[in-house]
């Protein structure tokens, strides 16, 4: 078994190199932007699977090219992201209401404040003043039909609660990611593709 990876950045890449050392794994991983092949091999993979990072692509459609290029014949893609429902509800005095527009297109930016862990593991920020984040609104038809555009057939899209977080009881939370929004609609989404 084979293992490669990409990351645009050069602490994840440090990290993800020094956990596989650790665990005695060889992996091939490039530092890079995943809008770029930076020199992984073409028709050369079964599987490519990617845990909320597909959303930071600024060109939804060249990342999907890429990776249908990268994968051989039936290869699956796997990946996840924030449900596009997220940026539209926003928890507002023991309520969730849309605040937004499924239907924006347009990218927004953000800046988050980092606080580094305790075991020295983080993003090269700046402390006081925090850093400026720009995502892209996309909606569930903006995914798939990239994918279709890319050579993918979807084989399935999950957008699930957990039963536990259901039927549990919780205290109204206005954090992004909260137990009270994910009993209303799913915070996640996970897509299964295989290229045709």
């Amino acid at each position: 078994m084979e293992l490669w990876g990409l990351d645009l950045s050069t602490r994840q890449i440090e990290n993800a190199t020094k956990f596989l050392s650790d665990n005695h794994y060889k992996a091939n991983l490039f530092n890079a932007p995943m809008e770029q092949n930076p020199g992984i091999p073409e028709n050369y993979f079964d599987i490519v699977y990617s845990i909320y990072a597909i959303g930071w692509t600024v060109d939804i459609q060249t990342t999907f090219h890429l990776i249908s290029s990268y994968l051989k014949k039936d290869g699956i893609f796997i990946f996840s992201w924030d449900h596009p429902f997220m940026h539209c509800v926003e928890a507002n005095k023991n309520t969730l209401l849309f605040s937004g527009s499924y239907f924006e297109e347009k990218p927004f930016t953000f800046k988050k404040n980092v606080n580094p862990p305790a075991n020295g593991n983080h993003l090269d920020l700046d402390k006081e003043n925090g850093v400026s984040l720009t995502l892209y609104h996309r909606r569930l038809s903006d995914y798939i039909n990239a994918l279709a555009k890319a050579g993918f057939a979807v084989e399935r899209v999950v957008e699930e609660t957990d039963r536990k977080i259901l039927d549990s009881e919780c205290e109204f939370s206005s954090r992004y990611y909260s137990a009270c929004k994910a009993k209303y609609f799913p915070q996640s989404i996970v897509f299964k593709a295989q290229k045709l």
